[in-house]
């Protein structure tokens, strides 16, 4: 017949393996959860969105700032960014991808670098615009009254993505 001191330990034993079962269960299911989190937040951060500019605000692009954006019906990339060497550097960037991959049948260039920038307040379709791109890259697509916003890191896989939208 056993001792006590051996159905304790027996019993401790047990304890300890079915909690060592259970920790490393749950540090599996923790690193499984991170990762399914990270990836859906990299998803969703390297989502590419889709604008439609409101028929009311689009009607007011005769008086816009930024009407000239809907003249032609070239897709015009445009962002927002300081008259400094880093932006103007961005600028020559963009420009030399764009030639190089034959983008320029479909975008036109179009970064606004400027000290401010003063838009009339009764500006809608500025406003809208100032609002969906001001700190990001966008695609304006005129055909559709469209704005695409993206990064500068994804701009080339959106340009060849809609190139044909």
């Amino acid at each position: 017949m056993p001792s006590i001191y051996q159905l304790r330990t027996r019993q401790q034993a047990a304890r300890k393996s079915a909690q060592s079962k259970h920790s490393a269960f749950t540090k599996w299911l923790g690193l499984v959860v991170v990762l399914v989190g990270t990836y859906l937040m990299y998803g969703h951060s390297t989502e590419t969105k889709i604008t439609k500019i409101p028929d009311d605000i689009y009607a007011t692009s005769s008086k816009s700032f930024f009407g000239d954006l809907f003249a032609s019906s070239y897709k015009k990339v445009i962002w927002f960014g300081a008259d400094c060497p880093l932006s103007h550097s961005t600028k020559k960037n963009i420009d030399l991808t764009i030639k190089q991959n034959q983008l320029d049948k479909y975008y036109v260039h179009r970064p606004f670098l400027q000290s401010s920038l003063h838009m009339n307040p009764t500006d809608k379709l500025g406003s809208f615009i100032m609002e969906n791109c001001g700190d990001c890259v966008c695609i304006i697509v005129p055909a559709d009254h469209t704005i695409i916003q993206t990064t500068e890191d994804y701009l080339f896989r959106d340009m060849i993505k809609f190139q044909d939208s």
